[in-house]
């Protein structure tokens, strides 16, 4: 860290204070611990040059001014306090609107996620669902298929039956029924199909 002329003038009016003497550079340098002798003269005679012109002022005038300054000083404090004050106050409503607002808006997240959840499980109950029943109409429709496959073999088979089995009737001849009237009865012989 660099020194300045206000460490310098701090650790003279430190000196000064503690030994009732204008301190000698070694000394200032010796607290400091660091600088350079010339730079510390330079500074030393600047601050001696601001003593001098202050003590020409009239000491009634450095007490005035000084008691001015502590008052400005205090005023502006106050003044810095209390509008820190309320900036701090202003700020702290405006965090707890903030988090207000940030946890009412996570609420509403989170009911928005329940919904979604709902909705995702309901999804997936309606996809399962919807998978068997494809799986099921899917084996319905092979056994439809293999009976509508099997049926048009029977009804090839049945279609071309009477040209090519009409040889294998057996006429049984008309028979009387119990009323009276005469049927014409056909028999098929079961083992001339198989």
């Amino acid at each position: 860290m660099k020194l300045t002329a206000e460490d310098i003038a701090s650790v003279v009016d430190d000196l000064l204070k503690e030994t009732g003497t204008v301190p000698t550079v070694r000394k200032v340098r010796s607290r400091l611990a660091r600088g350079s002798m010339s730079t510390i003269t330079a500074v030393m005679s600047a601050w001696r040059a601001e003593r001098e012109e202050l003590a020409m002022v009239p000491s009634p005038v450095i007490a005035a001014s000084m008691r001015a300054a502590g008052q400005i000083w205090r005023q502006a404090q106050s003044l810095g306090i209390g509008a820190a004050n309320a900036v701090d106050r202003t700020l702290l409503a405006a965090l707890e609107t903030l988090l207000t607002q940030a946890y009412a808006r996570i609420a509403e997240l989170e009911v928005e996620s329940e919904k979604r959840r709902v909705a995702i499980h309901s999804l997936h109950r309606s996809i399962e669902i919807a998978n068997r029943s494809a799986d099921d109409a899917k084996q319905a429709l092979v056994a439809a298929t293999l009976r509508a496959e099997t049926l048009e073999e029977m009804f090839e088979t049945k279609k071309a039956w009477p040209s090519q089995n009409s040889s294998r009737f057996r006429h049984r001849g008309a028979r009387r029924s119990r009323g009276g009237s005469s049927l014409l009865k056909i028999e098929l012989n079961a083992s001339n199909f198989t």
